[in-house]
């Protein structure tokens, strides 16, 4: 059995794996900083856009192949498993003991540091080391260290993150670190760029099943499979489509699902039949897994395959050619000029958009030109080139007729707009105060929501103001508003159940505003009637659904966010049927 052969076996194997590699597993160490750090050239293929390239004329071939080689799984997955570590140039080399596949590998001097990172989830021990000083990337596949401290490995390959160069002097096939030939780290989604709010190059996704042969920039692939055209080869691209709406999606998912609109990701290695397409994570433990879960809502008909050989300047080349992409804009429509609103009122600002100027806006207050306040400091882009937020107007605070709102992405500041022309603020209406109606229960407080939440703090059946009672956003129109006391401390917080998509938002802190430490989950689905209370008696709330279409009720009895065979299933109404919750027997 020759070389190749026998690798082609083994990377096989052993990826299967991480179709059964539990995400936490891994997530139990923080990111080192890449501050400063340019993986591979702005113009590298990696780092190019695809948003504006064409449909493979494939596509459709490919998805429904996906679809098939998929089940159970429906949309994507996330696997939390290749860290990495940065060195300098102070990092002492050492020289592998022993490749299982030298041909394929580079055989120098490694900076291995003192007990390095490397992925344990499954025997891939894929270790990435990035040397910050040389501009190099060093991976080894199959890692081991040895009793007396050395090293052996599958396979080795070197790097040069300065330019576009492919390894062995552009031979092919030549494995890499994985079936494609292609580097690993560069395509690691990492907790620091998504927190970052933006990613900036192709994600790294594994498949079920490859074609037998490879794309540019791919250098190899499992070629002594049996060829099955319908599979995606090595090094195809592939996108989430523009028309797919991520506004509904938890703040980290929504940085990940733009990154995959705009630069996409790249079919790299192979984990079996029957395991998802599955973006390949760097573990950290600032990842908010309720918000990655919500990937698997992405259903796979929402990708589309994507042909890059237009940008290829040379086979033998990384480099690809920048295409203009499209501009992005955003333009204030509301107000735009000569509206009169009134302090102490709710009326909505509205802009739309062009391009991709990321999934998350500011808005600013301008008086005379000059800015005089925050709107809010992080709201949804919107969907389908339009987009709106619901301004709780303060009662108090400066009129008059020379005001403007500005609208600017927080991703590409310079893409910004504010109102054409003046519109004013005028006076908030000021009216007897009534004797309040005393409320029989002085623990528990009035309050609405229309998109907006208003919350009678103080309990004196009064709208007071912002400064003594409570006017914020959190959540969008056409969401179900909730309430539970999510932390166990007595006091009720509010959350959002969203229809339309089945997840939950709850502002887990009690502080009113959404934080990437607040939980997001999907438990549900559309048309749900979410329900709250202590299943459990342990002094928190805990959520669940009823579905009207068949009666069927869905508890998270444990309080963990997560559906497991343990939550409680039960049958008891039917169609039109509403839920209602209460202690019923004062136990």
């Amino acid at each position: 059995m020759n070389a190749m052969k026998r690798l082609a076996i083994v990377l096989v194997l052993l990826t299967i794996f991480l179709s059964m590699i539990l995400p936490a597993q891994a997530a139990t160490i923080n990111s080192p900083s890449l501050s400063g750090i340019q993986i591979f050239p702005k113009d590298h293929i990696l780092n190019t856009r695809i948003d504006n390239l064409p449909v493979d004329a494939k596509s459709a071939i490919y998805i429904t192949d996906l679809k098939k080689d998929t089940v159970p799984y429906t949309g994507l997955d996330y696997y939390l498993g290749i860290p990495y570590n940065v060195v300098n140039s102070t990092q002492r080399h050492q020289y592998i003991t022993h490749f299982d596949f030298a041909y394929y590998s580079n055989n120098v001097a490694y900076p291995i540091p003192n007990n390095p990172l490397f992925e344990k989830g499954c025997d891939d021990h894929h270790m990435e080391i990035i040397d910050k000083d040389e501009m190099v990337l060093y991976e080894l596949y199959g890692a081991e260290q040895l009793p007396d401290g050395s090293w052996s490995a599958g396979l080795g390959a070197v790097w040069d993150l300065k330019g576009y160069s492919f390894r062995k002097n552009n031979e092919t096939p030549m494995w890499g670190t994985d079936e494609s030939g292609l580097p690993v780290f560069p395509g690691l989604l990492r907790y620091d760029e998504v927190s970052a709010g933006q990613i900036n190059h192709a994600l790294r996704i594994s498949v079920p099943a490859m074609q037998n042969t490879w794309i540019w920039p791919a250098r190899s692939a499992q070629v002594n499979d049996a060829p099955d055209p319908a599979h995606p080869p090595a090094g195809q691209r592939f996108r989430l489509k523009a028309s797919y709406d991520i506004s509904g999606y938890p703040p980290q998912t929504r940085v990940i699902l733009q990154a995959l609109k705009t630069y996409g990701a790249t079919v790299s290695t192979m984990a079996g039949r029957g395991s998802p397409v599955t973006i390949i994570t760097s573990p950290d433990t600032r990842w908010n897994t309720a918000d990655l879960y919500t990937l698997t809502g992405v259903g796979l008909s929402n990708l589309e395959a994507v042909d890059v050989s237009s940008v290829m300047i040379d086979k033998n080349s990384s480099q690809a050619r920048q295409t203009p992409s499209a501009s992005s804009s955003i333009t204030v429509t509301s107000p735009n000029g000569g509206e009169s609103w009134q302090r102490g009122t709710t009326h909505t600002v509205s802009w739309s958009y062009t391009g991709s100027p990321g999934s998350t806006v500011k808005l600013v207050l301008l008086k005379a030109g000059a800015e005089v306040g925050t709107i809010i400091a992080s709201t949804s882009i919107g969907s389908g080139g339009t987009g709106s937020y619901t301004w709780p107007i303060s009662s108090s605070g400066t009129t008059g007729s020379d005001y403007k709102v500005s609208v600017q992405s927080i991703s590409q500041p310079t893409v910004t707009d504010s109102s054409n022309n003046y519109f004013a603020l005028t006076p908030a209406t000021t009216t007897p105060t009534p004797t309040p109606t005393p409320i029989a229960n002085e623990q528990m407080k009035v309050g609405i929501y229309n998109g907006a939440w208003k919350l009678d703090i103080n309990g004196n059946g009064l709208w007071d103001s912002p400064s003594i009672d409570k006017a914020f956003q959190f959540g969008t129109t056409g969401d179900v508003p909730v309430i539970g006391d999510w932390n166990g401390d007595g006091k009720d917080e509010i959350g959002i159940f969203r229809p339309s998509s089945g997840i939950w938002s709850l502002d887990s802190d009690g502080n009113y505003i959404w934080e990437v430490s607040d939980t997001s989950l999907s438990w549900g689905l559309a048309d749900d009637k979410p329900v709250i209370g202590d299943w459990n008696g342990d002094g928190k709330d805990e959520i669940g659904i009823f579905r009207p279409s068949s009666g069927i009720w869905s508890l998270d009895s444990d309080g963990n966010y997560i559906w497991e065979v343990s939550d409680k299933s039960l049958s008891w109404g039917q169609l039109y049927d509403f839920p209602v919750v209460g202690n019923w027997n004062g136990g």
